[in-house]
C-alpha cells in the first residue's frame, strides 16, 4: 500500500508532461492559423484633396478603419468617421501646408501620409468686360448684355427699372442676358461681381427711344431645354507596395459623388520598379482599376534615403450630367414692314449639351393680336394696314429672322 503514492505521482507527472507536448503542439499549429484568418492586412494611408480659395476638400482613400486628421495648421486632430469619409476644412490664411492622414487597425498596425497642400491668396474679383448692345432700340427695346468676370462667386445684374435683380451663380465667368425695356428712357444697367465680401462693379447707361407710328410689334417666346455636363480634371497619388518580392498591385479609385469617370491616363515614363501598368474604367464610369508591377529591387533602390511612400500619378477626367432649363422667356421687338428684322436670343451656356429650343410668335398692331403661331411660320398671310403681306420666320444660330414681305 506504501508503495502506491509513488506510483500515482509518477503517473501524473507523465499525464501533465503529455497534455503539456500536446498544448505546445497545438498551439505551434493554431498560431498560424490565427494569424492567417483572424489577423487584418496592414493598413494603407492615402488620400485626395481639392482646393477652392481658403478651403480644402479631402477624400478618405486608406484601407484603415480607424486614425486621424492632422491638417497642419495648428487645428485640432479630427478623427476618421468612415473608411470614404470627406472632410472640408478651411485653411486661416495662405500658405504651404503639411496635411497628413494617420490610420490604424483594430490591432494596433499604423500607416500615414502626409502632402504638402498650397492655399494661395483669394484674388478679388474683377469684371473684364460689360456691354449692353441693343438689338432694337425702339420701345419695346431689347438689349444683348454681355459680360466678362474673373474669380467671382456670384454676379448680380441690376437693370435700372423695378424688375428683380438677376443674381446668378453658375458660369459666372461668362454672363449673357437678353434685357427687354418696354417704356422710352435712359437706363443704368448694373453689373456687380461678388467673391466673399470683395466685389468689383461696373455701369452702363442705354437708351431707349420711342417707337415710330404705324409700326408692327412681334413678341418671340421661347423656351429652353438642355442636358447640363460639367467637367472636372483631377490627379491622385497611389502608393506602391514596398515588399521585398516582385509583385503585382491592383488599386481602385471611385469616382466623385454623382460624377462618371470618362478618362484616366497614367504618366508615360513610369517610375523605376514599375511595369505592365494600365488604367481601365468601369463600363458604368464609377470607378477606375490601375494594375501593374513592381519589381523589389528596383523598388527599393529608387526609394532608398526616401521617407515618402513610392507612388504613381493617375490622371482622371470626370463629368456629371443633370437636366436643365429656363422658364419661357418673351422679347418683344418693332417690325419693318416690308423688311426683315432679327431678333437676338439668349446665348447657350457652354457647358449645355444636347439643347431643344421651342420658339412661337406673337404679331401685334398695337394691341390688336395680327398673327400667333406656336411654331415659327413660312409664308404665313397677313393683313397690315388693309394690305396683304406674308410673315417667314426663320431661326439661324442665336437669333430669329423675321421677313415680311407684300404679297403680289
Amino acid at each position: 500500500m506504501a508503495d502506491e503514492k509513488p506510483k500515482k505521482g509518477w503517473f501524473k507527472t507523465v499525464v501533465g508532461s503529455i497534455a503539456g507536448l500536446i498544448s505546445g503542439g497545438a498551439v505551434m499549429y493554431v498560431t498560424p492559423l490565427v494569424d492567417k484568418v483572424v489577423k487584418p492586412g496592414k493598413p494603407l494611408a492615402n488620400f485626395r484633396y481639392e482646393v477652392s480659395g481658403m478651403q480644402a476638400t479631402f477624400q478618405n482613400l486608406s484601407s484603415g478603419s480607424d486614425g486621424f486628421w492632422d491638417f497642419g495648421d495648428g487645428s485640432p486632430l479630427e478623427p476618421i468617421t468612415s473608411p470614404t469619409q470627406t472632410v472640408i476644412h478651411t485653411f486661416p490664411k495662405p500658405g504651404n501646408y503639411n496635411v497628413k492622414l494617420m490610420v490604424k487597425n483594430f490591432i494596433g498596425d499604423d500607416s500615414d501620409r502626409a502632402v504638402p497642400v498650397e492655399i494661395k491668396p483669394m484674388e478679388p474679383p474683377k469684371i473684364l468686360v460689360l456691354q449692353a448692345e441693343p438689338a432694337w432700340a425702339f420701345a419695346p427695346a431689347t438689349f444683348k448684355v454681355k459680360a466678362q468676370t474673373k474669380n467671382a462667386d456670384a454676379v448680380v445684374l441690376a437693370c435700372g427699372d423695378e424688375r428683380p435683380w438677376d443674381i446668378n451663380t453658375d458660369n459666372t465667368a461668362e454672363f449673357d442676358r437678353l434685357i427687354t425695356f418696354n417704356k422710352p428712357g435712359d437706363y443704368s444697367v448694373q453689373l456687380a461681381a461678388l467673391s466673399g465680401r470683395q466685389s468689383d462693379r461696373q455701369v452702363v447707361t442705354v437708351s431707349v427711344k420711342p417707337a415710330p407710328a404705324g409700326m408692327l410689334t412681334a413678341y418671340v417666346m421661347f423656351r429652353e431645354s438642355a442636358t447640363r455636363v460639367e467637367g472636372v480634371d483631377r490627379v491622385t497619388q497611389l502608393p506602391l507596395p514596398r515588399d521585398a518580392k516582385d509583385a503585382p498591385f491592383s488599386r481602385t479609385i471611385d469616382a466623385s459623388r454623382g460624377f462618371a469617370i470618362t478618362k484616366a491616363e497614367l504618366p508615360k515614363n513610369l517610375p523605376a520598379g514599375v511595369k505592365s501598368a494600365t488604367a481601365e474604367i468601369s463600363k458604368d464610369g464609377k470607378t477606375v482599376t490601375v494594375k501593374g508591377e513592381v519589381a523589389a529591387a528596383k523598388m527599393s533602390a529608387a526609394a532608398k534615403g526616401q521617407a515618402a511612400m513610392p507612388s504613381l500619378a493617375l490622371n482622371y477626367h470626370e463629368e456629371r450630367q443633370s437636366q436643365v432649363g429656363r422658364p419661357e422667356s418673351t422679347i418683344p421687338v418693332t417690325l419693318q414692314v416690308p423688311g426683315s428684322t432679327k431678333v437676338p436670343l439668349a446665348a447657350v451656356p457652354r457647358d449645355w449639351k444636347s439643347m431643344k429650343r421651342d420658339v412661337r410668335l406673337e404679331i401685334r398692331d398695337g394691341t390688336k393680336p395680327l398673327f400667333s403661331a406656336n411654331a415659327l411660320p413660312n409664308n404665313s398671310p397677313i393683313v397690315v394696314g388693309g394690305r396683304p403681306y406674308t410673315v417667314t420666320a426663320t431661326q439661324m444660330g442665336e437669333e430669329v429672322r423675321i421677313d415680311i414681305k407684300a404679297t403680289q
